[in-house]
């Protein structure tokens, strides 16, 4: 099943400015954050 970009940041609780800017770059997002995403995807 695919999931909207915006349908994930909402139920992570983040932005959609945070989540492309952390697609885009070479560093990892913080653990809390991995965390957040997990939550939302298993929604």
């Amino acid at each position: 099943m695919k999931m909207s970009l915006e349908r994930l940041v909402k139920l992570a609780g983040l932005t959609k400015g945070y989540i492309c800017k952390k697609e885009n770059s070479d560093k990892a997002p913080a653990f809390s954050t991995l965390i957040k995403i997990a939550i939302g995807l298993n929604n």
